[in-house]
């Protein structure tokens, strides 16, 4: 968070936030367990944060941006891959230095043409909604399914520490995935 936000301010996210964000939290859990995205499967991504409102007690943000994942450096070539939009809007805590809000939404084209989504091939819309989780509950704890296999250490990267991220497990359309704050 900048020392003197600004309402109107932008700035782009951290790359090492955008890429954890699109390899381990934007995929199609639809049909159960996902085949993970390779870190080289983040084609392009951008996630810029506008701060929409400054007062003494809160900071609210605004996050846009685009992703695209693909199995293959030409998108049109892909077995898998996910060309998505992101809007989401979060709430900071100036005393307790804490997110306490962040919804959000994912939107695009998804498409599967290797068999890996249980027989839905092609391309097909999906939506992806977050929601911060509270943290009081042994499932906000749990990292994202998509860190199985030996992968979690990519998640919290170096020196990094499981705080309290979970996907719900709800299944349909539009998954949601519930994330926790750390708390800086």
């Amino acid at each position: 968070m900048p020392a003197d936000p600004k309402k109107g301010a932008s700035f782009p996210l951290p790359e090492r936030i955008v890429r954890r964000f699109g390899q381990f939290h934007l995929f199609d859990n639809t049909w159960g367990l996902p085949y993970p995205w390779r870190p080289e499967d983040l084609r392009s991504s951008r996630m810029t944060v506008t701060i929409a409102d400054v007062a003494p007690g809160e900071i609210l943000l605004r996050l846009e941006g685009e992703a695209l994942i693909a199995t293959a450096a030409e998108a049109s070539q892909a077995a898998r891959g996910y060309d998505a939009k992101v809007l989401g809007h979060l709430r900071f805590d100036r005393a307790r230095k804490a997110f306490t809000r962040f919804d959000g939404v994912i939107l695009g084209d998804h498409w599967d043409n290797d068999g890996s989504g249980a027989g839905r091939t092609g391309r097909h819309p999906l939506g992806i909604a977050f929601e911060l989780a509270k943290g009081d509950s042994p499932q906000d704890r749990v990292p994202p399914e998509t860190t199985r296999g030996g992968r979690l250490s990519q998640y919290l990267g170096e020196g990094g520490r499981v705080t309290s991220f979970a996907g719900s497990g709800r299944s349909g359309r539009s998954p949601t995935r519930r994330l926790s704050s750390p708390s800086t």
